[in-house]
């Protein structure tokens, strides 16, 4: 089993402890479709695109106060980005749509990176900015 492959498993656990079996398998099916795919797409191996590009999943308490409005928090997930990896944390109050909310954050964020060596990617990266309305890289919901 290669890493990648392990890795994109791994994340099948904490998926199920808070959602159907159905609604995690949907979310790593999507994730290992997002490494094959952006793989293939810069000519690397998934591993080798997991490798410069991991995600990983945790499971927390939401914080109890929102440290940048100092209100109470109603935050049902976040991403934390850090040398290259990011991590995932779904919170108590995740809904079904908020792993898919929290993973387009990383694709994204790893579009926006890609996007510097190559111009195919630079132009896809600039036709997702003008659907979401866009101005700049900043990634503001």
């Amino acid at each position: 089993t290669s890493i990648y492959a392990s890795q994109v498993e791994a994340m099948r656990k904490p998926l199920r402890q808070m959602f159907a079996q159905k609604t995690a398998d949907f979310y790593v099916d999507i994730i290992g479709s997002y490494y094959n795919a952006m793989a293939e797409r810069v000519g690397q191996t998934p591993d080798e695109f997991y490798a410069a590009h991991p995600l990983s999943i945790q499971l927390g308490m939401q914080p109890a106060i929102d440290a940048v409005n100092l209100l109470p928090s109603d935050n049902r997930g976040s991403v934390q980005f850090s040398e290259g990896s990011a991590l995932v944390n779904l919170f108590d109050k995740a809904d079904i749509s908020t792993p898919l909310h929290e993973f387009s954050h990383f694709f994204l964020e790893n579009l926006k990176g890609l996007s510097q060596a190559s111009p195919e990617i630079a132009a896809d990266y600039d036709t997702v900015k003008k659907a979401l309305g866009m101005e700049g890289d900043a990634i503001t919901r």
